[in-house]
């Protein structure tokens, strides 16, 4: 094996820009393995094509005129294996043009060629700086390093001390909530009702225009188990308020179900809270401390009262009684538009049925009789009054059947006829005709009828 040339030697070939006369390099004989070939020993180092593509330079083994000639020896060859023979006469590359995987110094390109160095170890490190901010950004935009983990609900970036956590938390939620950020603060809810319908930015932020939430404290937390009670106050507009939380720091959740707006009364109507339609139902609604404003979507009725309610806490349950339905005055008129004219028209009939579910019986308790066409119905002035002025109710279990029955008393006279004989008699008593029934009026409908209903 010959033994390799030191690549900061002068006068090795392609490494001096003078190089002297070249000449026969003397190498010391080496022992050569009797059990390999002849034709492997000389394929054991690398050759090179001088410039002008000649004979490849190098020596033979001194005091053997018979051994192979040996050129330059490749100083990686032992970690690479062995050297596969001189490339073809004119090329760069080794059979099947392959580069050899490593090179020392500079390589010869022949006459006039310029000298290069490889590029690979820069476009290496320039595409791992790459990846490097390629990941950064990813895990930037991902909220690895982003504060507002807490704010999501969750306990990254909280402090390491629970108690302090479970401040922060309570903090964040009412501050969530101070600036209309419902969804932020939802987050943070680890046992918030299905219904959600109210705890939306939209209804929030129309709150805050009423009644701002002011005034945060924060008082400190006190462990109980494995969560922390955390004591606030704060005021909803003018009003003052109070409440407890109940927290786990580890889940960064607060266990305290909010507020809730009662709204048993208006059962059987849509209605609007702050603007956004709801069904109401038999169960209370979840809010957020704030101002609500109730409404019916049913034009002809309303909110009897204040419909503004103010939440203040969750200890703070609006009540049922606190809201009641009234029907409205576009409702009353509608009432009066359809009732009062088949009111009169049933006091002008002389029918002994005059309609308006009003018939009376044609045969008296003394055994007399009333002459049909003959009777007369008239109502004086405090029960016309009554009648002109007659102002609806909701209903009991459907509010859209608007009703009255006070619409005044009614005095009738006709023709009779008895054992003493024909003429005219005063009819009273307090039974069926004597009072207008019951009239009712369904304003779910599109065009509603009047029903007279039995007294």
């Amino acid at each position: 094996m010959s033994t390799p040339h030191d690549p900061g030697a002068p006068g090795q070939s392609g490494e001096s820009e003078n190089p002297a006369p070249q000449q026969s390099q003397e190498v010391p004989q080496q022992p050569q393995d009797s059990a390999l070939p002849q034709s492997a020993a000389q394929t054991d180092a690398p050759q090179f094509i001088p410039p002008g593509g000649g004979q490849p330079q190098g020596s033979r083994v001194p005091g053997d005129p018979n051994a192979p000639y040996q050129g330059p020896q490749n100083p990686h060859q032992g970690a690479q294996g062995p050297y596969q023979g001189p490339p073809p006469q004119g090329t760069g590359y080794g059979p099947g043009q392959q580069q050899p995987p490593y090179l020392t110094g500079r390589v010869q390109q022949g006459i006039g060629g310029s000298t290069k160095k490889s590029r690979t170890p820069l476009w290496i490190g320039l595409g791992a700086a790459a990846v490097v901010v390629v990941v950064a950004l990813v895990l930037v935009f991902s909220g690895v390093f982003s504060n507002r983990s807490t704010a999501e609900g969750e306990g990254a970036g909280l402090p390491q001390d629970p108690a302090e956590a479970a401040k922060t938390i309570a903090t964040n939620y009412l501050t969530a909530i101070s600036e209309g950020r419902a969804e932020d603060a939802k987050k943070l809810l680890g046992s918030s009702s299905t219904d959600t319908s109210l705890l939306t930015d939209e209804v929030l932020k129309d709150s805050l225009t009423r009644a701002p939430i002011t005034e945060i404290t924060v008082g400190e937390a006190t462990n109980e188990y494995s969560s922390y009670k955390v004591p606030v106050t704060y005021k909803v507009g003018s009003e003052s308020a109070s409440d407890e939380y109940t927290i786990n720091p580890k889940s960064g959740k607060m266990f305290t179900s909010p507020p809730s707006l009662g709204l048993y009364s208006l059962k059987g109507i849509d209605i609007t809270v702050n603007g956004v339609a709801v069904k109401s139902g038999e169960t209370s609604r979840p809010v957020f401390p704030g101002s609500y404003v109730v409404a019916s979507v049913n034009k002809y009725l309303e909110v009897d009262g204040d419909a503004t309610v103010i939440v203040t806490s969750g200890t703070a349950h609006t009540s049922s009684p606190d809201l009641k339905l009234k029907v409205s005055q576009a409702g009353i008129d509608l009432f009066r538009e359809k009732v009062i004219p088949e009111a009169k028209a049933c006091l002008e009939s002389k029918n002994l049925d005059p309609g308006c579910n009003m018939a009376i019986s044609g045969t008296l308790r003394s055994g007399g009789t009333i002459a049909e066409g003959s009777i007369t119905r008239t109502q004086d002035a405090e029960n016309a009054s009554k009648l002109e002025n007659v102002v609806p109710e909701p209903g009991s279990s459907v509010p859209t059947i608007i009703s009255s029955r006070d619409l005044g008393s009614i005095s009738l006279s006709a023709t009779c006829t008895d054992s003493s004989g024909t003429g005219p008699c005063d009819l009273w008593g307090f039974g069926k005709g004597s009072r207008f029934p019951k009239a009712t009026l369904n304003v779910a409908e599109e065009d509603p009828k009047v029903v007279w209903e039995e007294r």
